[in-house]
């Protein structure tokens, strides 16, 4: 599961397992790849494959596999769906590669997407740009996507050289986006991208910091105050980090989300 997720994506499977789709399930950064995974009739060669949909319809347990496609579509409608559809169409090496037919997607909706979303992140106090300053901006953006949905412009040019610059950068997406910065015509774009890329997907950070909070503010201790709490929190985890790179810190087992058991009963 973690090298075809992390490596090839979910899409890129022949056959999509079910122990894949509880996996991701349990995964935040997983459900934008199962709901692209549901629209995907062929492979990149052209080879017909069976549905995702259908691998879960057709499990031998209806009320099970009825379950699972509602837990699908419900964490998917939770889900902040710009911010995942942007960061996965913003990849260089997928683009509406993940997404079939039926998935209504073309350049002037994904351009409305991420112009939707880089207006939301640039809506803080600190953005001194005047109102028209933004709508250049956003329309120096849209023009970007469709540069980039038809490689053209600058992304012509790194399709031309993108074996030379995989052997030496690998496939990063991050470091696509700051070399075509350098562009003028696309360099909003990149930048906005970067961002993107950049969110952490999940709330581990912020369940981390609760559960810390648990010991700094206590019954006895219940007077801290904000500023007081910050510190110690920064204090505590750069003792972590100093641990964890000394190897003192102790390394947790992986997870066993099921049992094994129900894992040989779900997947027989």
């Amino acid at each position: 599961i973690q090298t075809q997720t992390k490596q090839d994506g979910l899409h890129g499977l022949t056959e999509i397992p079910l122990d894949v789709f509880f996996h991701a399930l349990e995964k935040e950064h997983g459900v934008y790849e199962l709901e692209a995974c549901l629209n995907i009739a062929v492979l990149d060669d052209g080879t017909p494959r069976k549905k995702a949909d259908n691998i879960v319809q057709d499990h031998p347990e209806h009320e099970l596999s009825g379950e699972m496609v509602k837990r699908i579509e419900k964490r998917w409608k939770d889900c902040d769906q710009p911010v995942f559809l942007s960061a996965l169409i913003s990849n260089p090496y997928e683009k509406l590669s993940c997404f079939g037919p039926c998935a209504g997607l073309n350049q002037f909706k994904v351009a409305n997407i991420i112009v939707w979303l880089y207006r939301g992140m640039n809506l803080r106090a600190d953005n001194e740009d005047s109102a028209e300053e933004r709508k250049a901006k956003e329309k120096e953006i849209t023009y970007a996507v469709y540069l980039y949905l038809s490689t053209t412009g600058p992304f012509a040019d790194f399709e031309f050289e993108r074996q030379n610059f995989e052997s030496t950068m690998g496939k990063d997406p991050i470091a696509v986006w700051n070399a075509l910065a350098a562009s003028s015509e696309v360099k909003e774009l990149s930048f906005s991208a970067v961002k993107i890329f950049k969110i952490v997907s999940n709330s581990a950070g912020c369940e981390r910091v609760f559960s810390d909070t648990k010991y700094q503010q206590s019954f006895r201790r219940n007077r801290p105050g904000l500023e007081k709490l910050q510190k110690l929190h920064k204090v505590g985890s750069d003792i972590r980090t100093e641990n964890q790179y000394a190897g003192l810190a102790k390394i947790c087992d992986k997870r066993k989300i099921h049992k094994e058991q129900d894992v040989v009963k779900l997947l027989s």
